[in-house]
């Protein structure tokens, strides 16, 4: 858990030194959506979305935030990775 909110400040400490996304998942290699996840989080977000139970469901119909994670129970369209 500790390791993820490092990678948040890693991502957070690259972004503000103009790096791209691309450029930042390259660095750090982890995938561009892990970046985009982590850059809109703020540390507190980041910790709570760490600490939440296991984050295994993925909508097929819509999906709720940018990290493909559902964050209310779907009616439909729900898939378990």
């Amino acid at each position: 858990m500790e390791e993820k909110l490092v990678l948040h400040v890693k991502i957070q400490e690259l972004h503000k030194r103009k790096l791209k996304a691309t450029q930042i998942a390259q660095e750090l290699k982890i995938s561009r959506p892990t970046v985009y996840k982590y850059l809109e989080m703020t540390l507190q977000e980041a910790r709570a979305f760490i600490e939440q139970p296991h984050r295994s469901v993925l909508c097929n119909e819509k999906v709720h935030n940018h990290a493909g994670f559902c964050t209310q129970p779907c009616q439909r369209g729900m898939s378990f990775l």
